[in-house]
């Protein structure tokens, strides 16, 4: 049997586990499923916002542009946002992404609650809606799994 040490220099056994708990491991795995289930459905979100004029309309960014330069930069964002997703989802499969980006990326579930929001103070459809529709689910999943990694002290 050969002995290790752990991060507080005590010799261990090999039979405890050398890079976290069980369950910090399911937690993380767990994260790491709920997001990349969401990548395609970032995709055919932008795709509806493109096709439904969200840079038209949008009240943050893209709607304070002229109409031309406003769809051009919105469609660059997305694939920036695109490929961005899939470097965060790699990073997060080999450990490198902690906790604070974690956090980054359930806000930004959060933020797509907007076109919800939008479509209900209007009364109407609002560019994006159909596929925000999956987003808070989404959001409670990740959130659940998130605070149950890293909410006890």
């Amino acid at each position: 049997m050969r002995r290790r040490w752990n991060k507080k220099g005590e010799k261990r056994g090999s039979n405890e586990r050398s890079n976290g708990s069980f369950q910090e491991k399911m937690s993380s795995k767990n994260l790491l499923t709920i997001f990349v289930f969401s990548i395609p459905l970032f995709i055919i979100h932008g795709i509806e916002e493109y096709f439904t004029g969200f840079y038209k309309v949008d009240d943050i960014l893209f709607g304070r542009l002229s109409p031309d330069i406003s769809q051009t930069a919105f469609t660059a964002f997305q694939l920036f946002w695109w490929t961005l997703l899939v470097a965060i989802a790699v990073g997060m499969s080999k450990g490198k992404l902690g906790f604070k980006m974690a956090v980054v990326i359930g806000l930004v579930y959060i933020f797509e609650l907007q076109h919800l929001l939008h479509a209900f103070l209007d009364k109407a459809y609002f560019p994006g809606m159909v596929t925000a529709l999956a987003f808070p689910l989404i959001a409670f999943l990740y959130w659940k799994v998130l605070i149950k990694k890293y909410g006890r002290s």
